[in-house]
């Protein structure tokens, strides 16, 4: 997650995360302004397909997130913040942030290989970062 300029990773209840941890909404990982180290958890997925849902992480048509886990992050002020797993990790990978767990409709925002955004093994564009506007302080996502 990055605040201001400052150049920090943390992903936050949101589609990626790691191991025993972070399998369900109800059990995410805890995530915090600087680097998050995380990994998939094989076997899950995420439909964004519900009528009226924001979160349209895909200009190519699937709005599926496979090998899905779950962080929660609770922002210490209250900005914009940046959630990016640019050069970071070496699969294609997607984001979706929640205001509310389990509500699709409560999307905030998501994305699908932004551009300029290459993943972390290869110059290939497919890695995902967006920005969590407005983010609350003390508020959980």
């Amino acid at each position: 997650m990055r605040e201001g300029s400052s150049s920090i990773l943390a992903l936050c209840a949101l589609a990626l995360a790691s191991g025993a941890g972070g399998q369900t909404c109800q059990s995410p990982l805890p995530a915090a302004v600087g680097d998050t180290a995380f990994a998939t958890t094989p076997g899950t997925l995420l439909s964004l397909t519900a009528a009226g849902s924001s979160c349209d992480v895909s200009s190519f048509g699937s709005n599926i997130i496979f090998n899905v886990s779950w962080l929660r992050f609770v922002p210490p002020s209250t900005g914009d913040f940046q959630i990016s797993t640019c050069g970071l990790v070496p699969f294609d990978s997607r984001i979706a942030v929640f205001g509310e767990c389990g509500n699709q409709l409560a999307c905030i925002a998501g994305n699908d290989d932004s551009s300029g955004c290459q993943l972390s093994s290869s110059s290939v564009q497919w890695a995902s970062r967006i920005t969590l506007p407005a983010a609350t302080a003390g508020v959980p996502y």
